[in-house]
Parts: structure tokens; C-alpha cells; sequence
């Protein structure tokens, strides 16, 4: 299942039209990523094949970052990159930080500067909790979900806590995508927390956010997320990273 859930979050395409008329569209460089997790190490692969193509004006600004499990995502050129798979999902950071070009992490850091991380969580493992998680904070038509969760009496109701964090801006897009905004040093749904897989600990830049359901009801296959945090000198790319999510994500009952 996490596997089908990793190919149907690949990021093909990205199609700004105002772009697309003004501008040739390239092949995005592809850079792999070494990652570690259930079965052990893996290195970074040479390329996947799935690098989106983006407008020639951004070419020069930002690459596709992915691990041997498929994880990827666009990000500023020159960064580095790790990931991390199990049966519960799997996650990519992507940050200027040199640690993440490693061969290995030997634990999963919080992240105090800019980074970029992509989240899956396998609604049919472990990973169903931060799935419920993301329900209930995110997406008030899944509370059944949420309730299913919670009565198996694993984890506390307290850690599924219903409505979103009250600093957050929220817009949603549907029952399926839900776009955040967590203020500059605010607790939300882009920071380390209890009830949050986020691994950024909050500082004076904000995290913008998109977060997906994939299927609906009891059929949930699991949650895509994708937290971006950039110096202001970046924040222009932020836009361009959202659009290839937006077109990648799995209609519901998909």
C-alpha cells in the first residue's frame, strides 16, 4: 500500500499558463537521495525518470529531490536531501543543512533553519495515526475515520484533538486539500509536535503547507503532506513546488 501511495504522490508536471505561453518547459535536474529505514541503507538512485518538467526561467533555481522509496520533491537547487521509509510511510527532508547529504542519519532531526519535507503516512498500518491525526485537525469530513482510530483505544482521543491549530490560516481547497500557513514562531500544523509527523521546529520564517486525504471514508489509503519553509529570498519558488503537488495529488476514491 505505501508503495502505491509513493507513485501516486510522483510530481509530473507544472502547468502555469501564464508560464507555459512565455517560457519553454525543461526537465527539472534530478538529484537522488540516500535514505535508510525498514530494510536497512539505501543509496540515492541515479535517476527515477520522474523529474517534472518546469518553465526554462526556473531551471536554474530548483531541482527534483528523491530517495530510492520515491518521495520527491521540488526544491532549491544545492540543497541536500535524505529520506526515510518503514512500513508506517515515509518522509524526505530537503535543506541547505550539509547533514542531510550524508550517508546516514543515526536519528531523525528537528529542523530549526529552511527546509522543504514531504510526508506519507499508510492509512493501513501505523501510519493510520497520523493520518487521524491530519483528519481530525484538517479535515472535518473524515471524522469517522478519526472516530474508527480512536476506539481502538491504542492511542488516547486526546492525541487527535478536532479543528485546526488557532494560529494556522487555513484555506480549503476541498473535503481532500487543505492548504496552511503556520505564523513565524507559532505552534501549527508545520511544526514539531504531539499531534504533528512535522519534524520543523517553529523560527522567525513561516511554514506554508498543503496536506491531501487519499480516498475517502473507509476506504482511506493515507495523507500526503508537504511543509515549506524558505528564507524570504526564496519564497518566490513556493508557489511553483505547491502547483506540482496540486497536480500530482490523487483524486478522492482514486
Amino acid at each position: 500500500m505505501i508503495k502505491l501511495l509513493l507513485t501516486s504522490f510522483v510530481i509530473l508536471t507544472f502547468s502555469f499558463a501564464a508560464h507555459a505561453q512565455l517560457t519553454a518547459l525543461v526537465k527539472a535536474t534530478f538529484v537522488g537521495c540516500n535514505s535508510d529505514g525498514q530494510v536497512g541503507p539505501l543509496p540515492a538512485p541515479t535517476d527515477s525518470g520522474r523529474a517534472p518538467l518546469i518553465p526554462q526561467t526556473f531551471a536554474q533555481d530548483l531541482a527534483f529531490y528523491e530517495p530510492e522509496h520515491g518521495v520527491g520533491t521540488l526544491a532549491p537547487r544545492g540543497w541536500y536531501c535524505f529520506g526515510y521509509y518503514g512500513s508506517s510511510g515515509a518522509f524526505l527532508i530537503v535543506s541547505p543543512d550539509p547533514a542531510y547529504g550524508k550517508d546516514y542519519l543515526t536519528t531523525i532531526p528537528e529542523i530549526t533553519g529552511p527546509a522543504i519535507q514531504i510526508i506519507v503516512d499508510d492509512a493501513e498500518t501505523s501510519g493510520r495515526f497520523g493520518v487521524a491525526a491530519i483528519d481530525a485537525r484538517l479535515f472535518p469530513s473524515q471524522r469517522k475515520f478519526v472516530e474508527k482510530i480512536i476506539a481502538e483505544n491504542i492511542e488516547p482521543a486526546s492525541a487527535f484533538p478536532f479543528g485546526p491549530y488557532p494560529n494556522d490560516i487555513i484555506i480549503r481547497r476541498s473535503d481532500y486539500d487543505v492548504s496552511f500557513e503556520t505564523p513565524a514562531n507559532k505552534d501549527g500544523m508545520g511544526t514539531a509536535g504531539a499531534d504533528t509527523d512535522s519534524y520543523l521546529r517553529k523560527n522567525n520564517y513561516p511554514i506554508l503547507g498543503e496536506a491531501f486525504i487519499v480516498g475517502d471514508g473507509p476506504n482511506i489509503e493515507g495523507a500526503i503532506t508537504l511543509d515549506i519553509r524558505l528564507p524570504p529570498n526564496l519564497r518566490y519558488l513556493a508557489p511553483i513546488i505547491f502547483s506540482t503537488e496540486r497536480q500530482s495529488a490523487v483524486p478522492p476514491g482514486q
